[in-house]
């Protein structure tokens, strides 16, 4: 990280933007502990001087809305006392669920701050693991899940998220705006700039509902209606196999034939009465497959909200599957072996899948996470009377926000730790401020989870105060105070520089 002084008082520091997984590139002005300003760094070789305006805004977030020290009680009773008062109740409060009802009553959301925090998420993923916390859920179960769960049915790990190869010829965006969204599970860093880039020696395509930001940009946008894409993603594949070489195919996946029949039916017109596209525009759209020879299937929001979610996405590896796009250049890349070294692991089968909450045990548990919206019923049940939120706001993130909020309010213990106060941190038995992006030296969480294809490193940006302390710091003491300590023996929470804990953690 580079400091300059731009004016007397004034330094420039380089950092990264943790808001998504696009990280883009940052600098940050800064006078005395004031940030002024936030620019996107032009020598960052990914986002290229890129920045979206939530990035841009990160100064304005650092300075304004901050939870500060800790809160405790709820309602009239709830005071402002320190950070280490409240820890001390939190550490009995939750000794007390545990001890009465067993560690399958306390749960754990994280949501995107707690994620975009890899040392917060090393810290919670520790304690969860010590307590024996059966009950984890996360914001990844909202809008998400079909990516994982194919990954783990297709490839025998959830872990597998594929990234585009930098020299496309077909780039096909379903259901997905990362001209604004910058990407879902698949980063796009510096999106305009990478869409032109293709479009330069190839082409893209966008088929969405709406005229979206990214379609606006694309060569082609097909209008299909809602919840349609896995029958255009059917109707590719069909006319892919139709003169393919599937013994070649069949060298590198299994029922090659049972996916021709499954297809089968799915002709150019009986796509265009499903989806409202013309016969022609499917007809250019497979032209363009067969031109391209290899393409990237990248699928957002649109798609993963959709009733037909699995299907879609089970259908888009498919097409990537038999226009042998996988791990090769113009498709899209797995990158295994960075971390995770899944490369090395054969074979990779899809094992047992685990069943969900006592609620809902037909629905699987995914990546050991049980779906965030049975938090409520949970709850209700007595099954869960401690909860633990982690940079989080389930509280406008999960259905059926009335009912959830009458939940929240039962819990016995709900412990929330963010750097704001949100809808979630007012039911709260316990709020706790914690350090922002810009107050702790950080690498991308993506490092740790073994989905990065850049490694990037930051030191803080201005210093974290005393009483807004990193969110790993916090769990760490939580965790001593229960007598489950995360750290080495001697080292003191408070102290122990996070550079430290992130070089012994980093794989």
């Amino acid at each position: 990280m580079a400091s300059t002084g731009a004016e007397s008082g004034t330094v420039e520091r380089r950092s990264f933007c943790r808001i998504c997984l696009a990280y883009c590139g940052i600098v940050a002005r800064v006078e005395g502990d004031q940030v002024v300003a936030i620019r996107g760094d032009a020598t960052d070789p990914v986002s290229a001087g890129y920045v979206c305006p939530k990035g841009r805004s990160l100064g304005a977030l650092h300075h304004e809305r901050r939870l500060t020290g800790a809160l405790l009680g709820r309602g009239p009773d709830r005071r402002t006392v320190s950070i280490d008062e409240g820890l001390d109740d939190a550490a009995r409060a939750l000794q007390v669920v545990f001890d009465e009802h067993g560690p399958e009553a306390i749960g754990v959301f994280s949501g995107t701050g707690g994620f975009n925090d890899p040392m917060a998420a090393w810290a919670i993923g520790r304690l969860k693991a010590a307590l024996g916390v059966a009950q984890s859920y996360s914001t990844s179960t909202v809008d998400a899940v079909s990516k994982t769960l194919v990954g783990y049915l297709m490839a025998g790990t959830a872990s597998l998220i594929p990234h585009p190869d930098p020299d496309l010829r077909l780039m096909l965006l379903l259901g997905s705006n990362p001209v604004v969204s910058h990407g879902q599970s698949t980063p796009f860093a510096n999106p305009i700039e990478r869409i032109r880039a293709v479009r330069d020696g190839g082409e893209v395509w966008v088929v969405d509902p709406r005229r979206t930001e990214t379609a606006a940009l694309a060569d082609r946008h097909l209008a299909a209606r809602p919840g349609t894409d896995h029958a255009v993603l059917a109707f590719l594949v069909r006319d892919v196999l139709t003169d393919a070489d599937r013994p070649m195919i069949a060298e590198r996946a299994e029922g090659v034939d049972e996916l021709a029949d499954l297809v089968a039916p799915y002709t150019a017109s009986m796509v265009a009465a499903m989806t409202g596209l013309t016969v022609e525009e499917l007809d250019d759209l497979a032209a363009a497959v067969r031109r391209a020879g290899r393409l990237a299937v990248i699928t957002g929001t649109g798609t993963t909200m959709a009733r037909s979610a699995p299907l879609t996405e089970w259908m888009a590896w498919a097409l990537m599957i038999v226009t042998d796009s996988f791990d090769r250049p113009g498709g899209m890349w797995f990158n295994p072996g960075y971390h995770l070294r899944l490369d090395q692991r054969r074979p990779l089968r899809p094992q047992e899948l685990k069943p969900g909450p006592p609620s809902r045990p037909d629905i699987p548990s995914m990546l050991g996470e049980w779906p965030s919206a049975l938090i409520p019923e949970e709850i209700e049940s007595g099954r869960l009377r401690a909860l633990i939120v982690v940079g989080g706001n389930p509280g406008i993130a999960l259905p059926d926000a009335t009912r959830l909020h009458r939940a929240l309010e039962q819990l016995d213990v709900l412990l929330v730790v963010d750097i704001t106060e949100t809808v979630t941190t007012a039911p709260a038995t316990h709020a706790f401020g914690s350090a922002d992006q810009l107050e702790r030296a950080d690498i991308p969480s993506s490092d740790l989870f073994g989905s990065s294809l850049v490694s990037r490193f930051t030191e803080a940006v201005v210093p974290a105060d005393p009483e807004r302390p990193e969110m790993w710091r916090l769990f760490a003491a939580l965790a001593a105070r229960m007598g489950h300590p995360l750290l080495e023996e001697g080292e003191d929470p408070a102290t122990l520089a996070t550079e430290t804990l992130i070089a012994r953690v980093r794989p």
